[in-house]
């Protein structure tokens, strides 16, 4: 191969990039919708990370708005509650990392059942929650956790015990974000 010619050919064979590109264009043509849908699901969003960087106003758009640089991210390093925002977002997600094996075992644990009728069973209980509105989940918490006619509390006087304030306490708030997650 000389210098001059500038056609990169493939080790192997004997076609340029683009003989190759040719011969297999119909394989490039049905890539085409995967790129275009990644494009407008993944990178076409990310120019609104402009916004971050601005005093936004919807009538101006993102182009029209005035740039304000790192003013808004100084704004939120000032705030006094911003540190306990980002206690409580690193704990929460520190919590689901600690959840997650949880599905695994269950799965493990589950394909040993031989009672086809006790493994369908719990394989629907376990799957319903995830077909349920979150308005749901939160009537539903509610109704376990309220301090006057939750079901937990109601309970616990029936045994003699105090109530509980679950759904304001701090120390319970973790427990029982991760369970209803």
């Amino acid at each position: 191969m000389s210098v001059k010619n500038k056609s990169t050919k493939f080790k192997g064979t004997n076609k340029t990039l683009g003989q190759q590109i040719y011969e297999y264009r119909w394989i490039y043509l049905l890539g085409i919708p995967g790129f275009l849908i990644m494009l407008l699901i993944s990178y076409l969003p990310m120019r609104n990370l402009l916004m971050a960087f601005q005093n936004y106003n919807p009538h101006l758009g993102i182009l029209g708005s005035e740039w304000v640089g790192f003013a808004q991210f100084q704004k939120l390093f000032q705030d006094p509650k911003f540190y306990n925002m980002l206690k409580n977002t690193l704990i929460i997600s520190g919590l689901s990392l600690l959840t997650f094996p949880a599905p695994v075992f269950l799965a493990l644990l589950m394909n040993e059942v031989r009672n086809k009728m006790f493994k369908k069973f719990v394989q629907t209980s376990v799957y319903l929650p995830h077909f349920l509105s979150w308005a749901i989940v939160a009537s539903l918490t509610f109704f376990l956790l309220s301090t006057e006619q939750g079901f937990v509390n109601k309970l616990a006087v029936m045994m003699g015990k105090d109530t509980t304030t679950y759904l304001f306490s701090s120390k319970w708030i973790y427990v029982i974000r991760t369970i209803i997650h």
